[in-house]
């Protein structure tokens, strides 16, 4: 890799790798060269105004599926073992920084890449992992505002316009978070709400954390999520497919810090 420092505060850089995966078939990149691949990427960032900050990125690259990260957006999947997705990206993220108490940004990603987890048989009962070539653009904007410096509000937006595959991730996805505390620092906590869209929209989901500073080292800390699933009644909060969500769920911890 490289990094090379421009004028006006900006900078170049870059670099490329060495990639293997026994996946050669017609859906691979690197089927004609024995399973290799030869990621690489080449960006520049800067912050030419007090106001506007930027990075931008182009290349190459792989992307290994966590599976940590499937299995808490599409809870009912089926496991099954899953090809490294590559192909060409870009992407983009804008900052506009308003003094200390704010700052806005927004973003751009676009991939074109083998082997794209999506999901299929919705309809049938059960969902099942699927991997196929595509193309997927990301569009995201957020604003954070601190108005108190015991006090953080964020607001985010996240969206996926290109791609007609069923993604494990939602097609557009708002969140509103609040952390707070008061002076003495012993009692805060933080709300949260999702409002996710799928194949349709649903009721958002509440989240609420409070914890108690019982001593130094020592909290209690209540959590309570999807707080809101009771509305839906007896039928549950709708789930991917034919699935429903697990729904009100409230614990009690403690937390030792040494």
């Amino acid at each position: 890799s490289f990094a090379l420092n421009l004028p006006y505060q900006l900078e170049l850089n870059g670099g490329f790798g060495l990639g293997w995966t026994d996946d050669t078939g017609a859906n691979a990149y690197s089927s004609d060269y024995f399973g290799l691949s030869f990621p690489f990427f080449a960006g520049l960032s800067g912050k030419p105004l007090d106001y506007f900050h930027f990075n931008l990125k182009g290349g190459f690259r792989r992307w290994d599926e966590d599976y940590r990260e499937l299995y808490s957006e599409v809870r009912w999947i089926q496991a099954a073992g899953l090809d490294v997705a590559q192909g060409w990206f870009f992407e983009t993220d804008l900052i506009f920084p308003i003094k200390k108490m704010a700052e806005i940004t927004a973003g751009l990603e676009f991939r074109d890449a083998v082997n794209t987890v999506s999901l299929t048989g919705l309809d049938a009962g059960r969902i099942d992992l699927m991997q196929s070539r595509g193309q997927q653009l990301f569009l995201a904007a957020g604003v954070e505002v601190s108005p108190h410096e015991l006090v953080e509000l964020q607001l985010g937006w996240r969206g996926e316009l290109l791609s007609d595959l069923i993604l494990p991730t939602p097609e557009h996805r708002l969140d509103f978070s609040m952390d707070w505390m008061i002076p003495q620092k012993w009692f805060g906590g933080e709300l949260e709400l999702e409002f996710n869209v799928y194949e349709e929209a649903h009721v958002p989901e509440l989240g609420l954390d409070f914890f108690f500073e019982i001593k130094e080292g020592y909290r209690l800390i209540i959590e309570g999520r999807d707080l809101l699933s009771p509305v839906y009644g007896d039928s549950g909060r709708p789930d991917r497919g034919l699935f429903t969500a697990e729904g009100i769920n409230v614990a009690i911890m403690a937390e030792l810090s040494l």
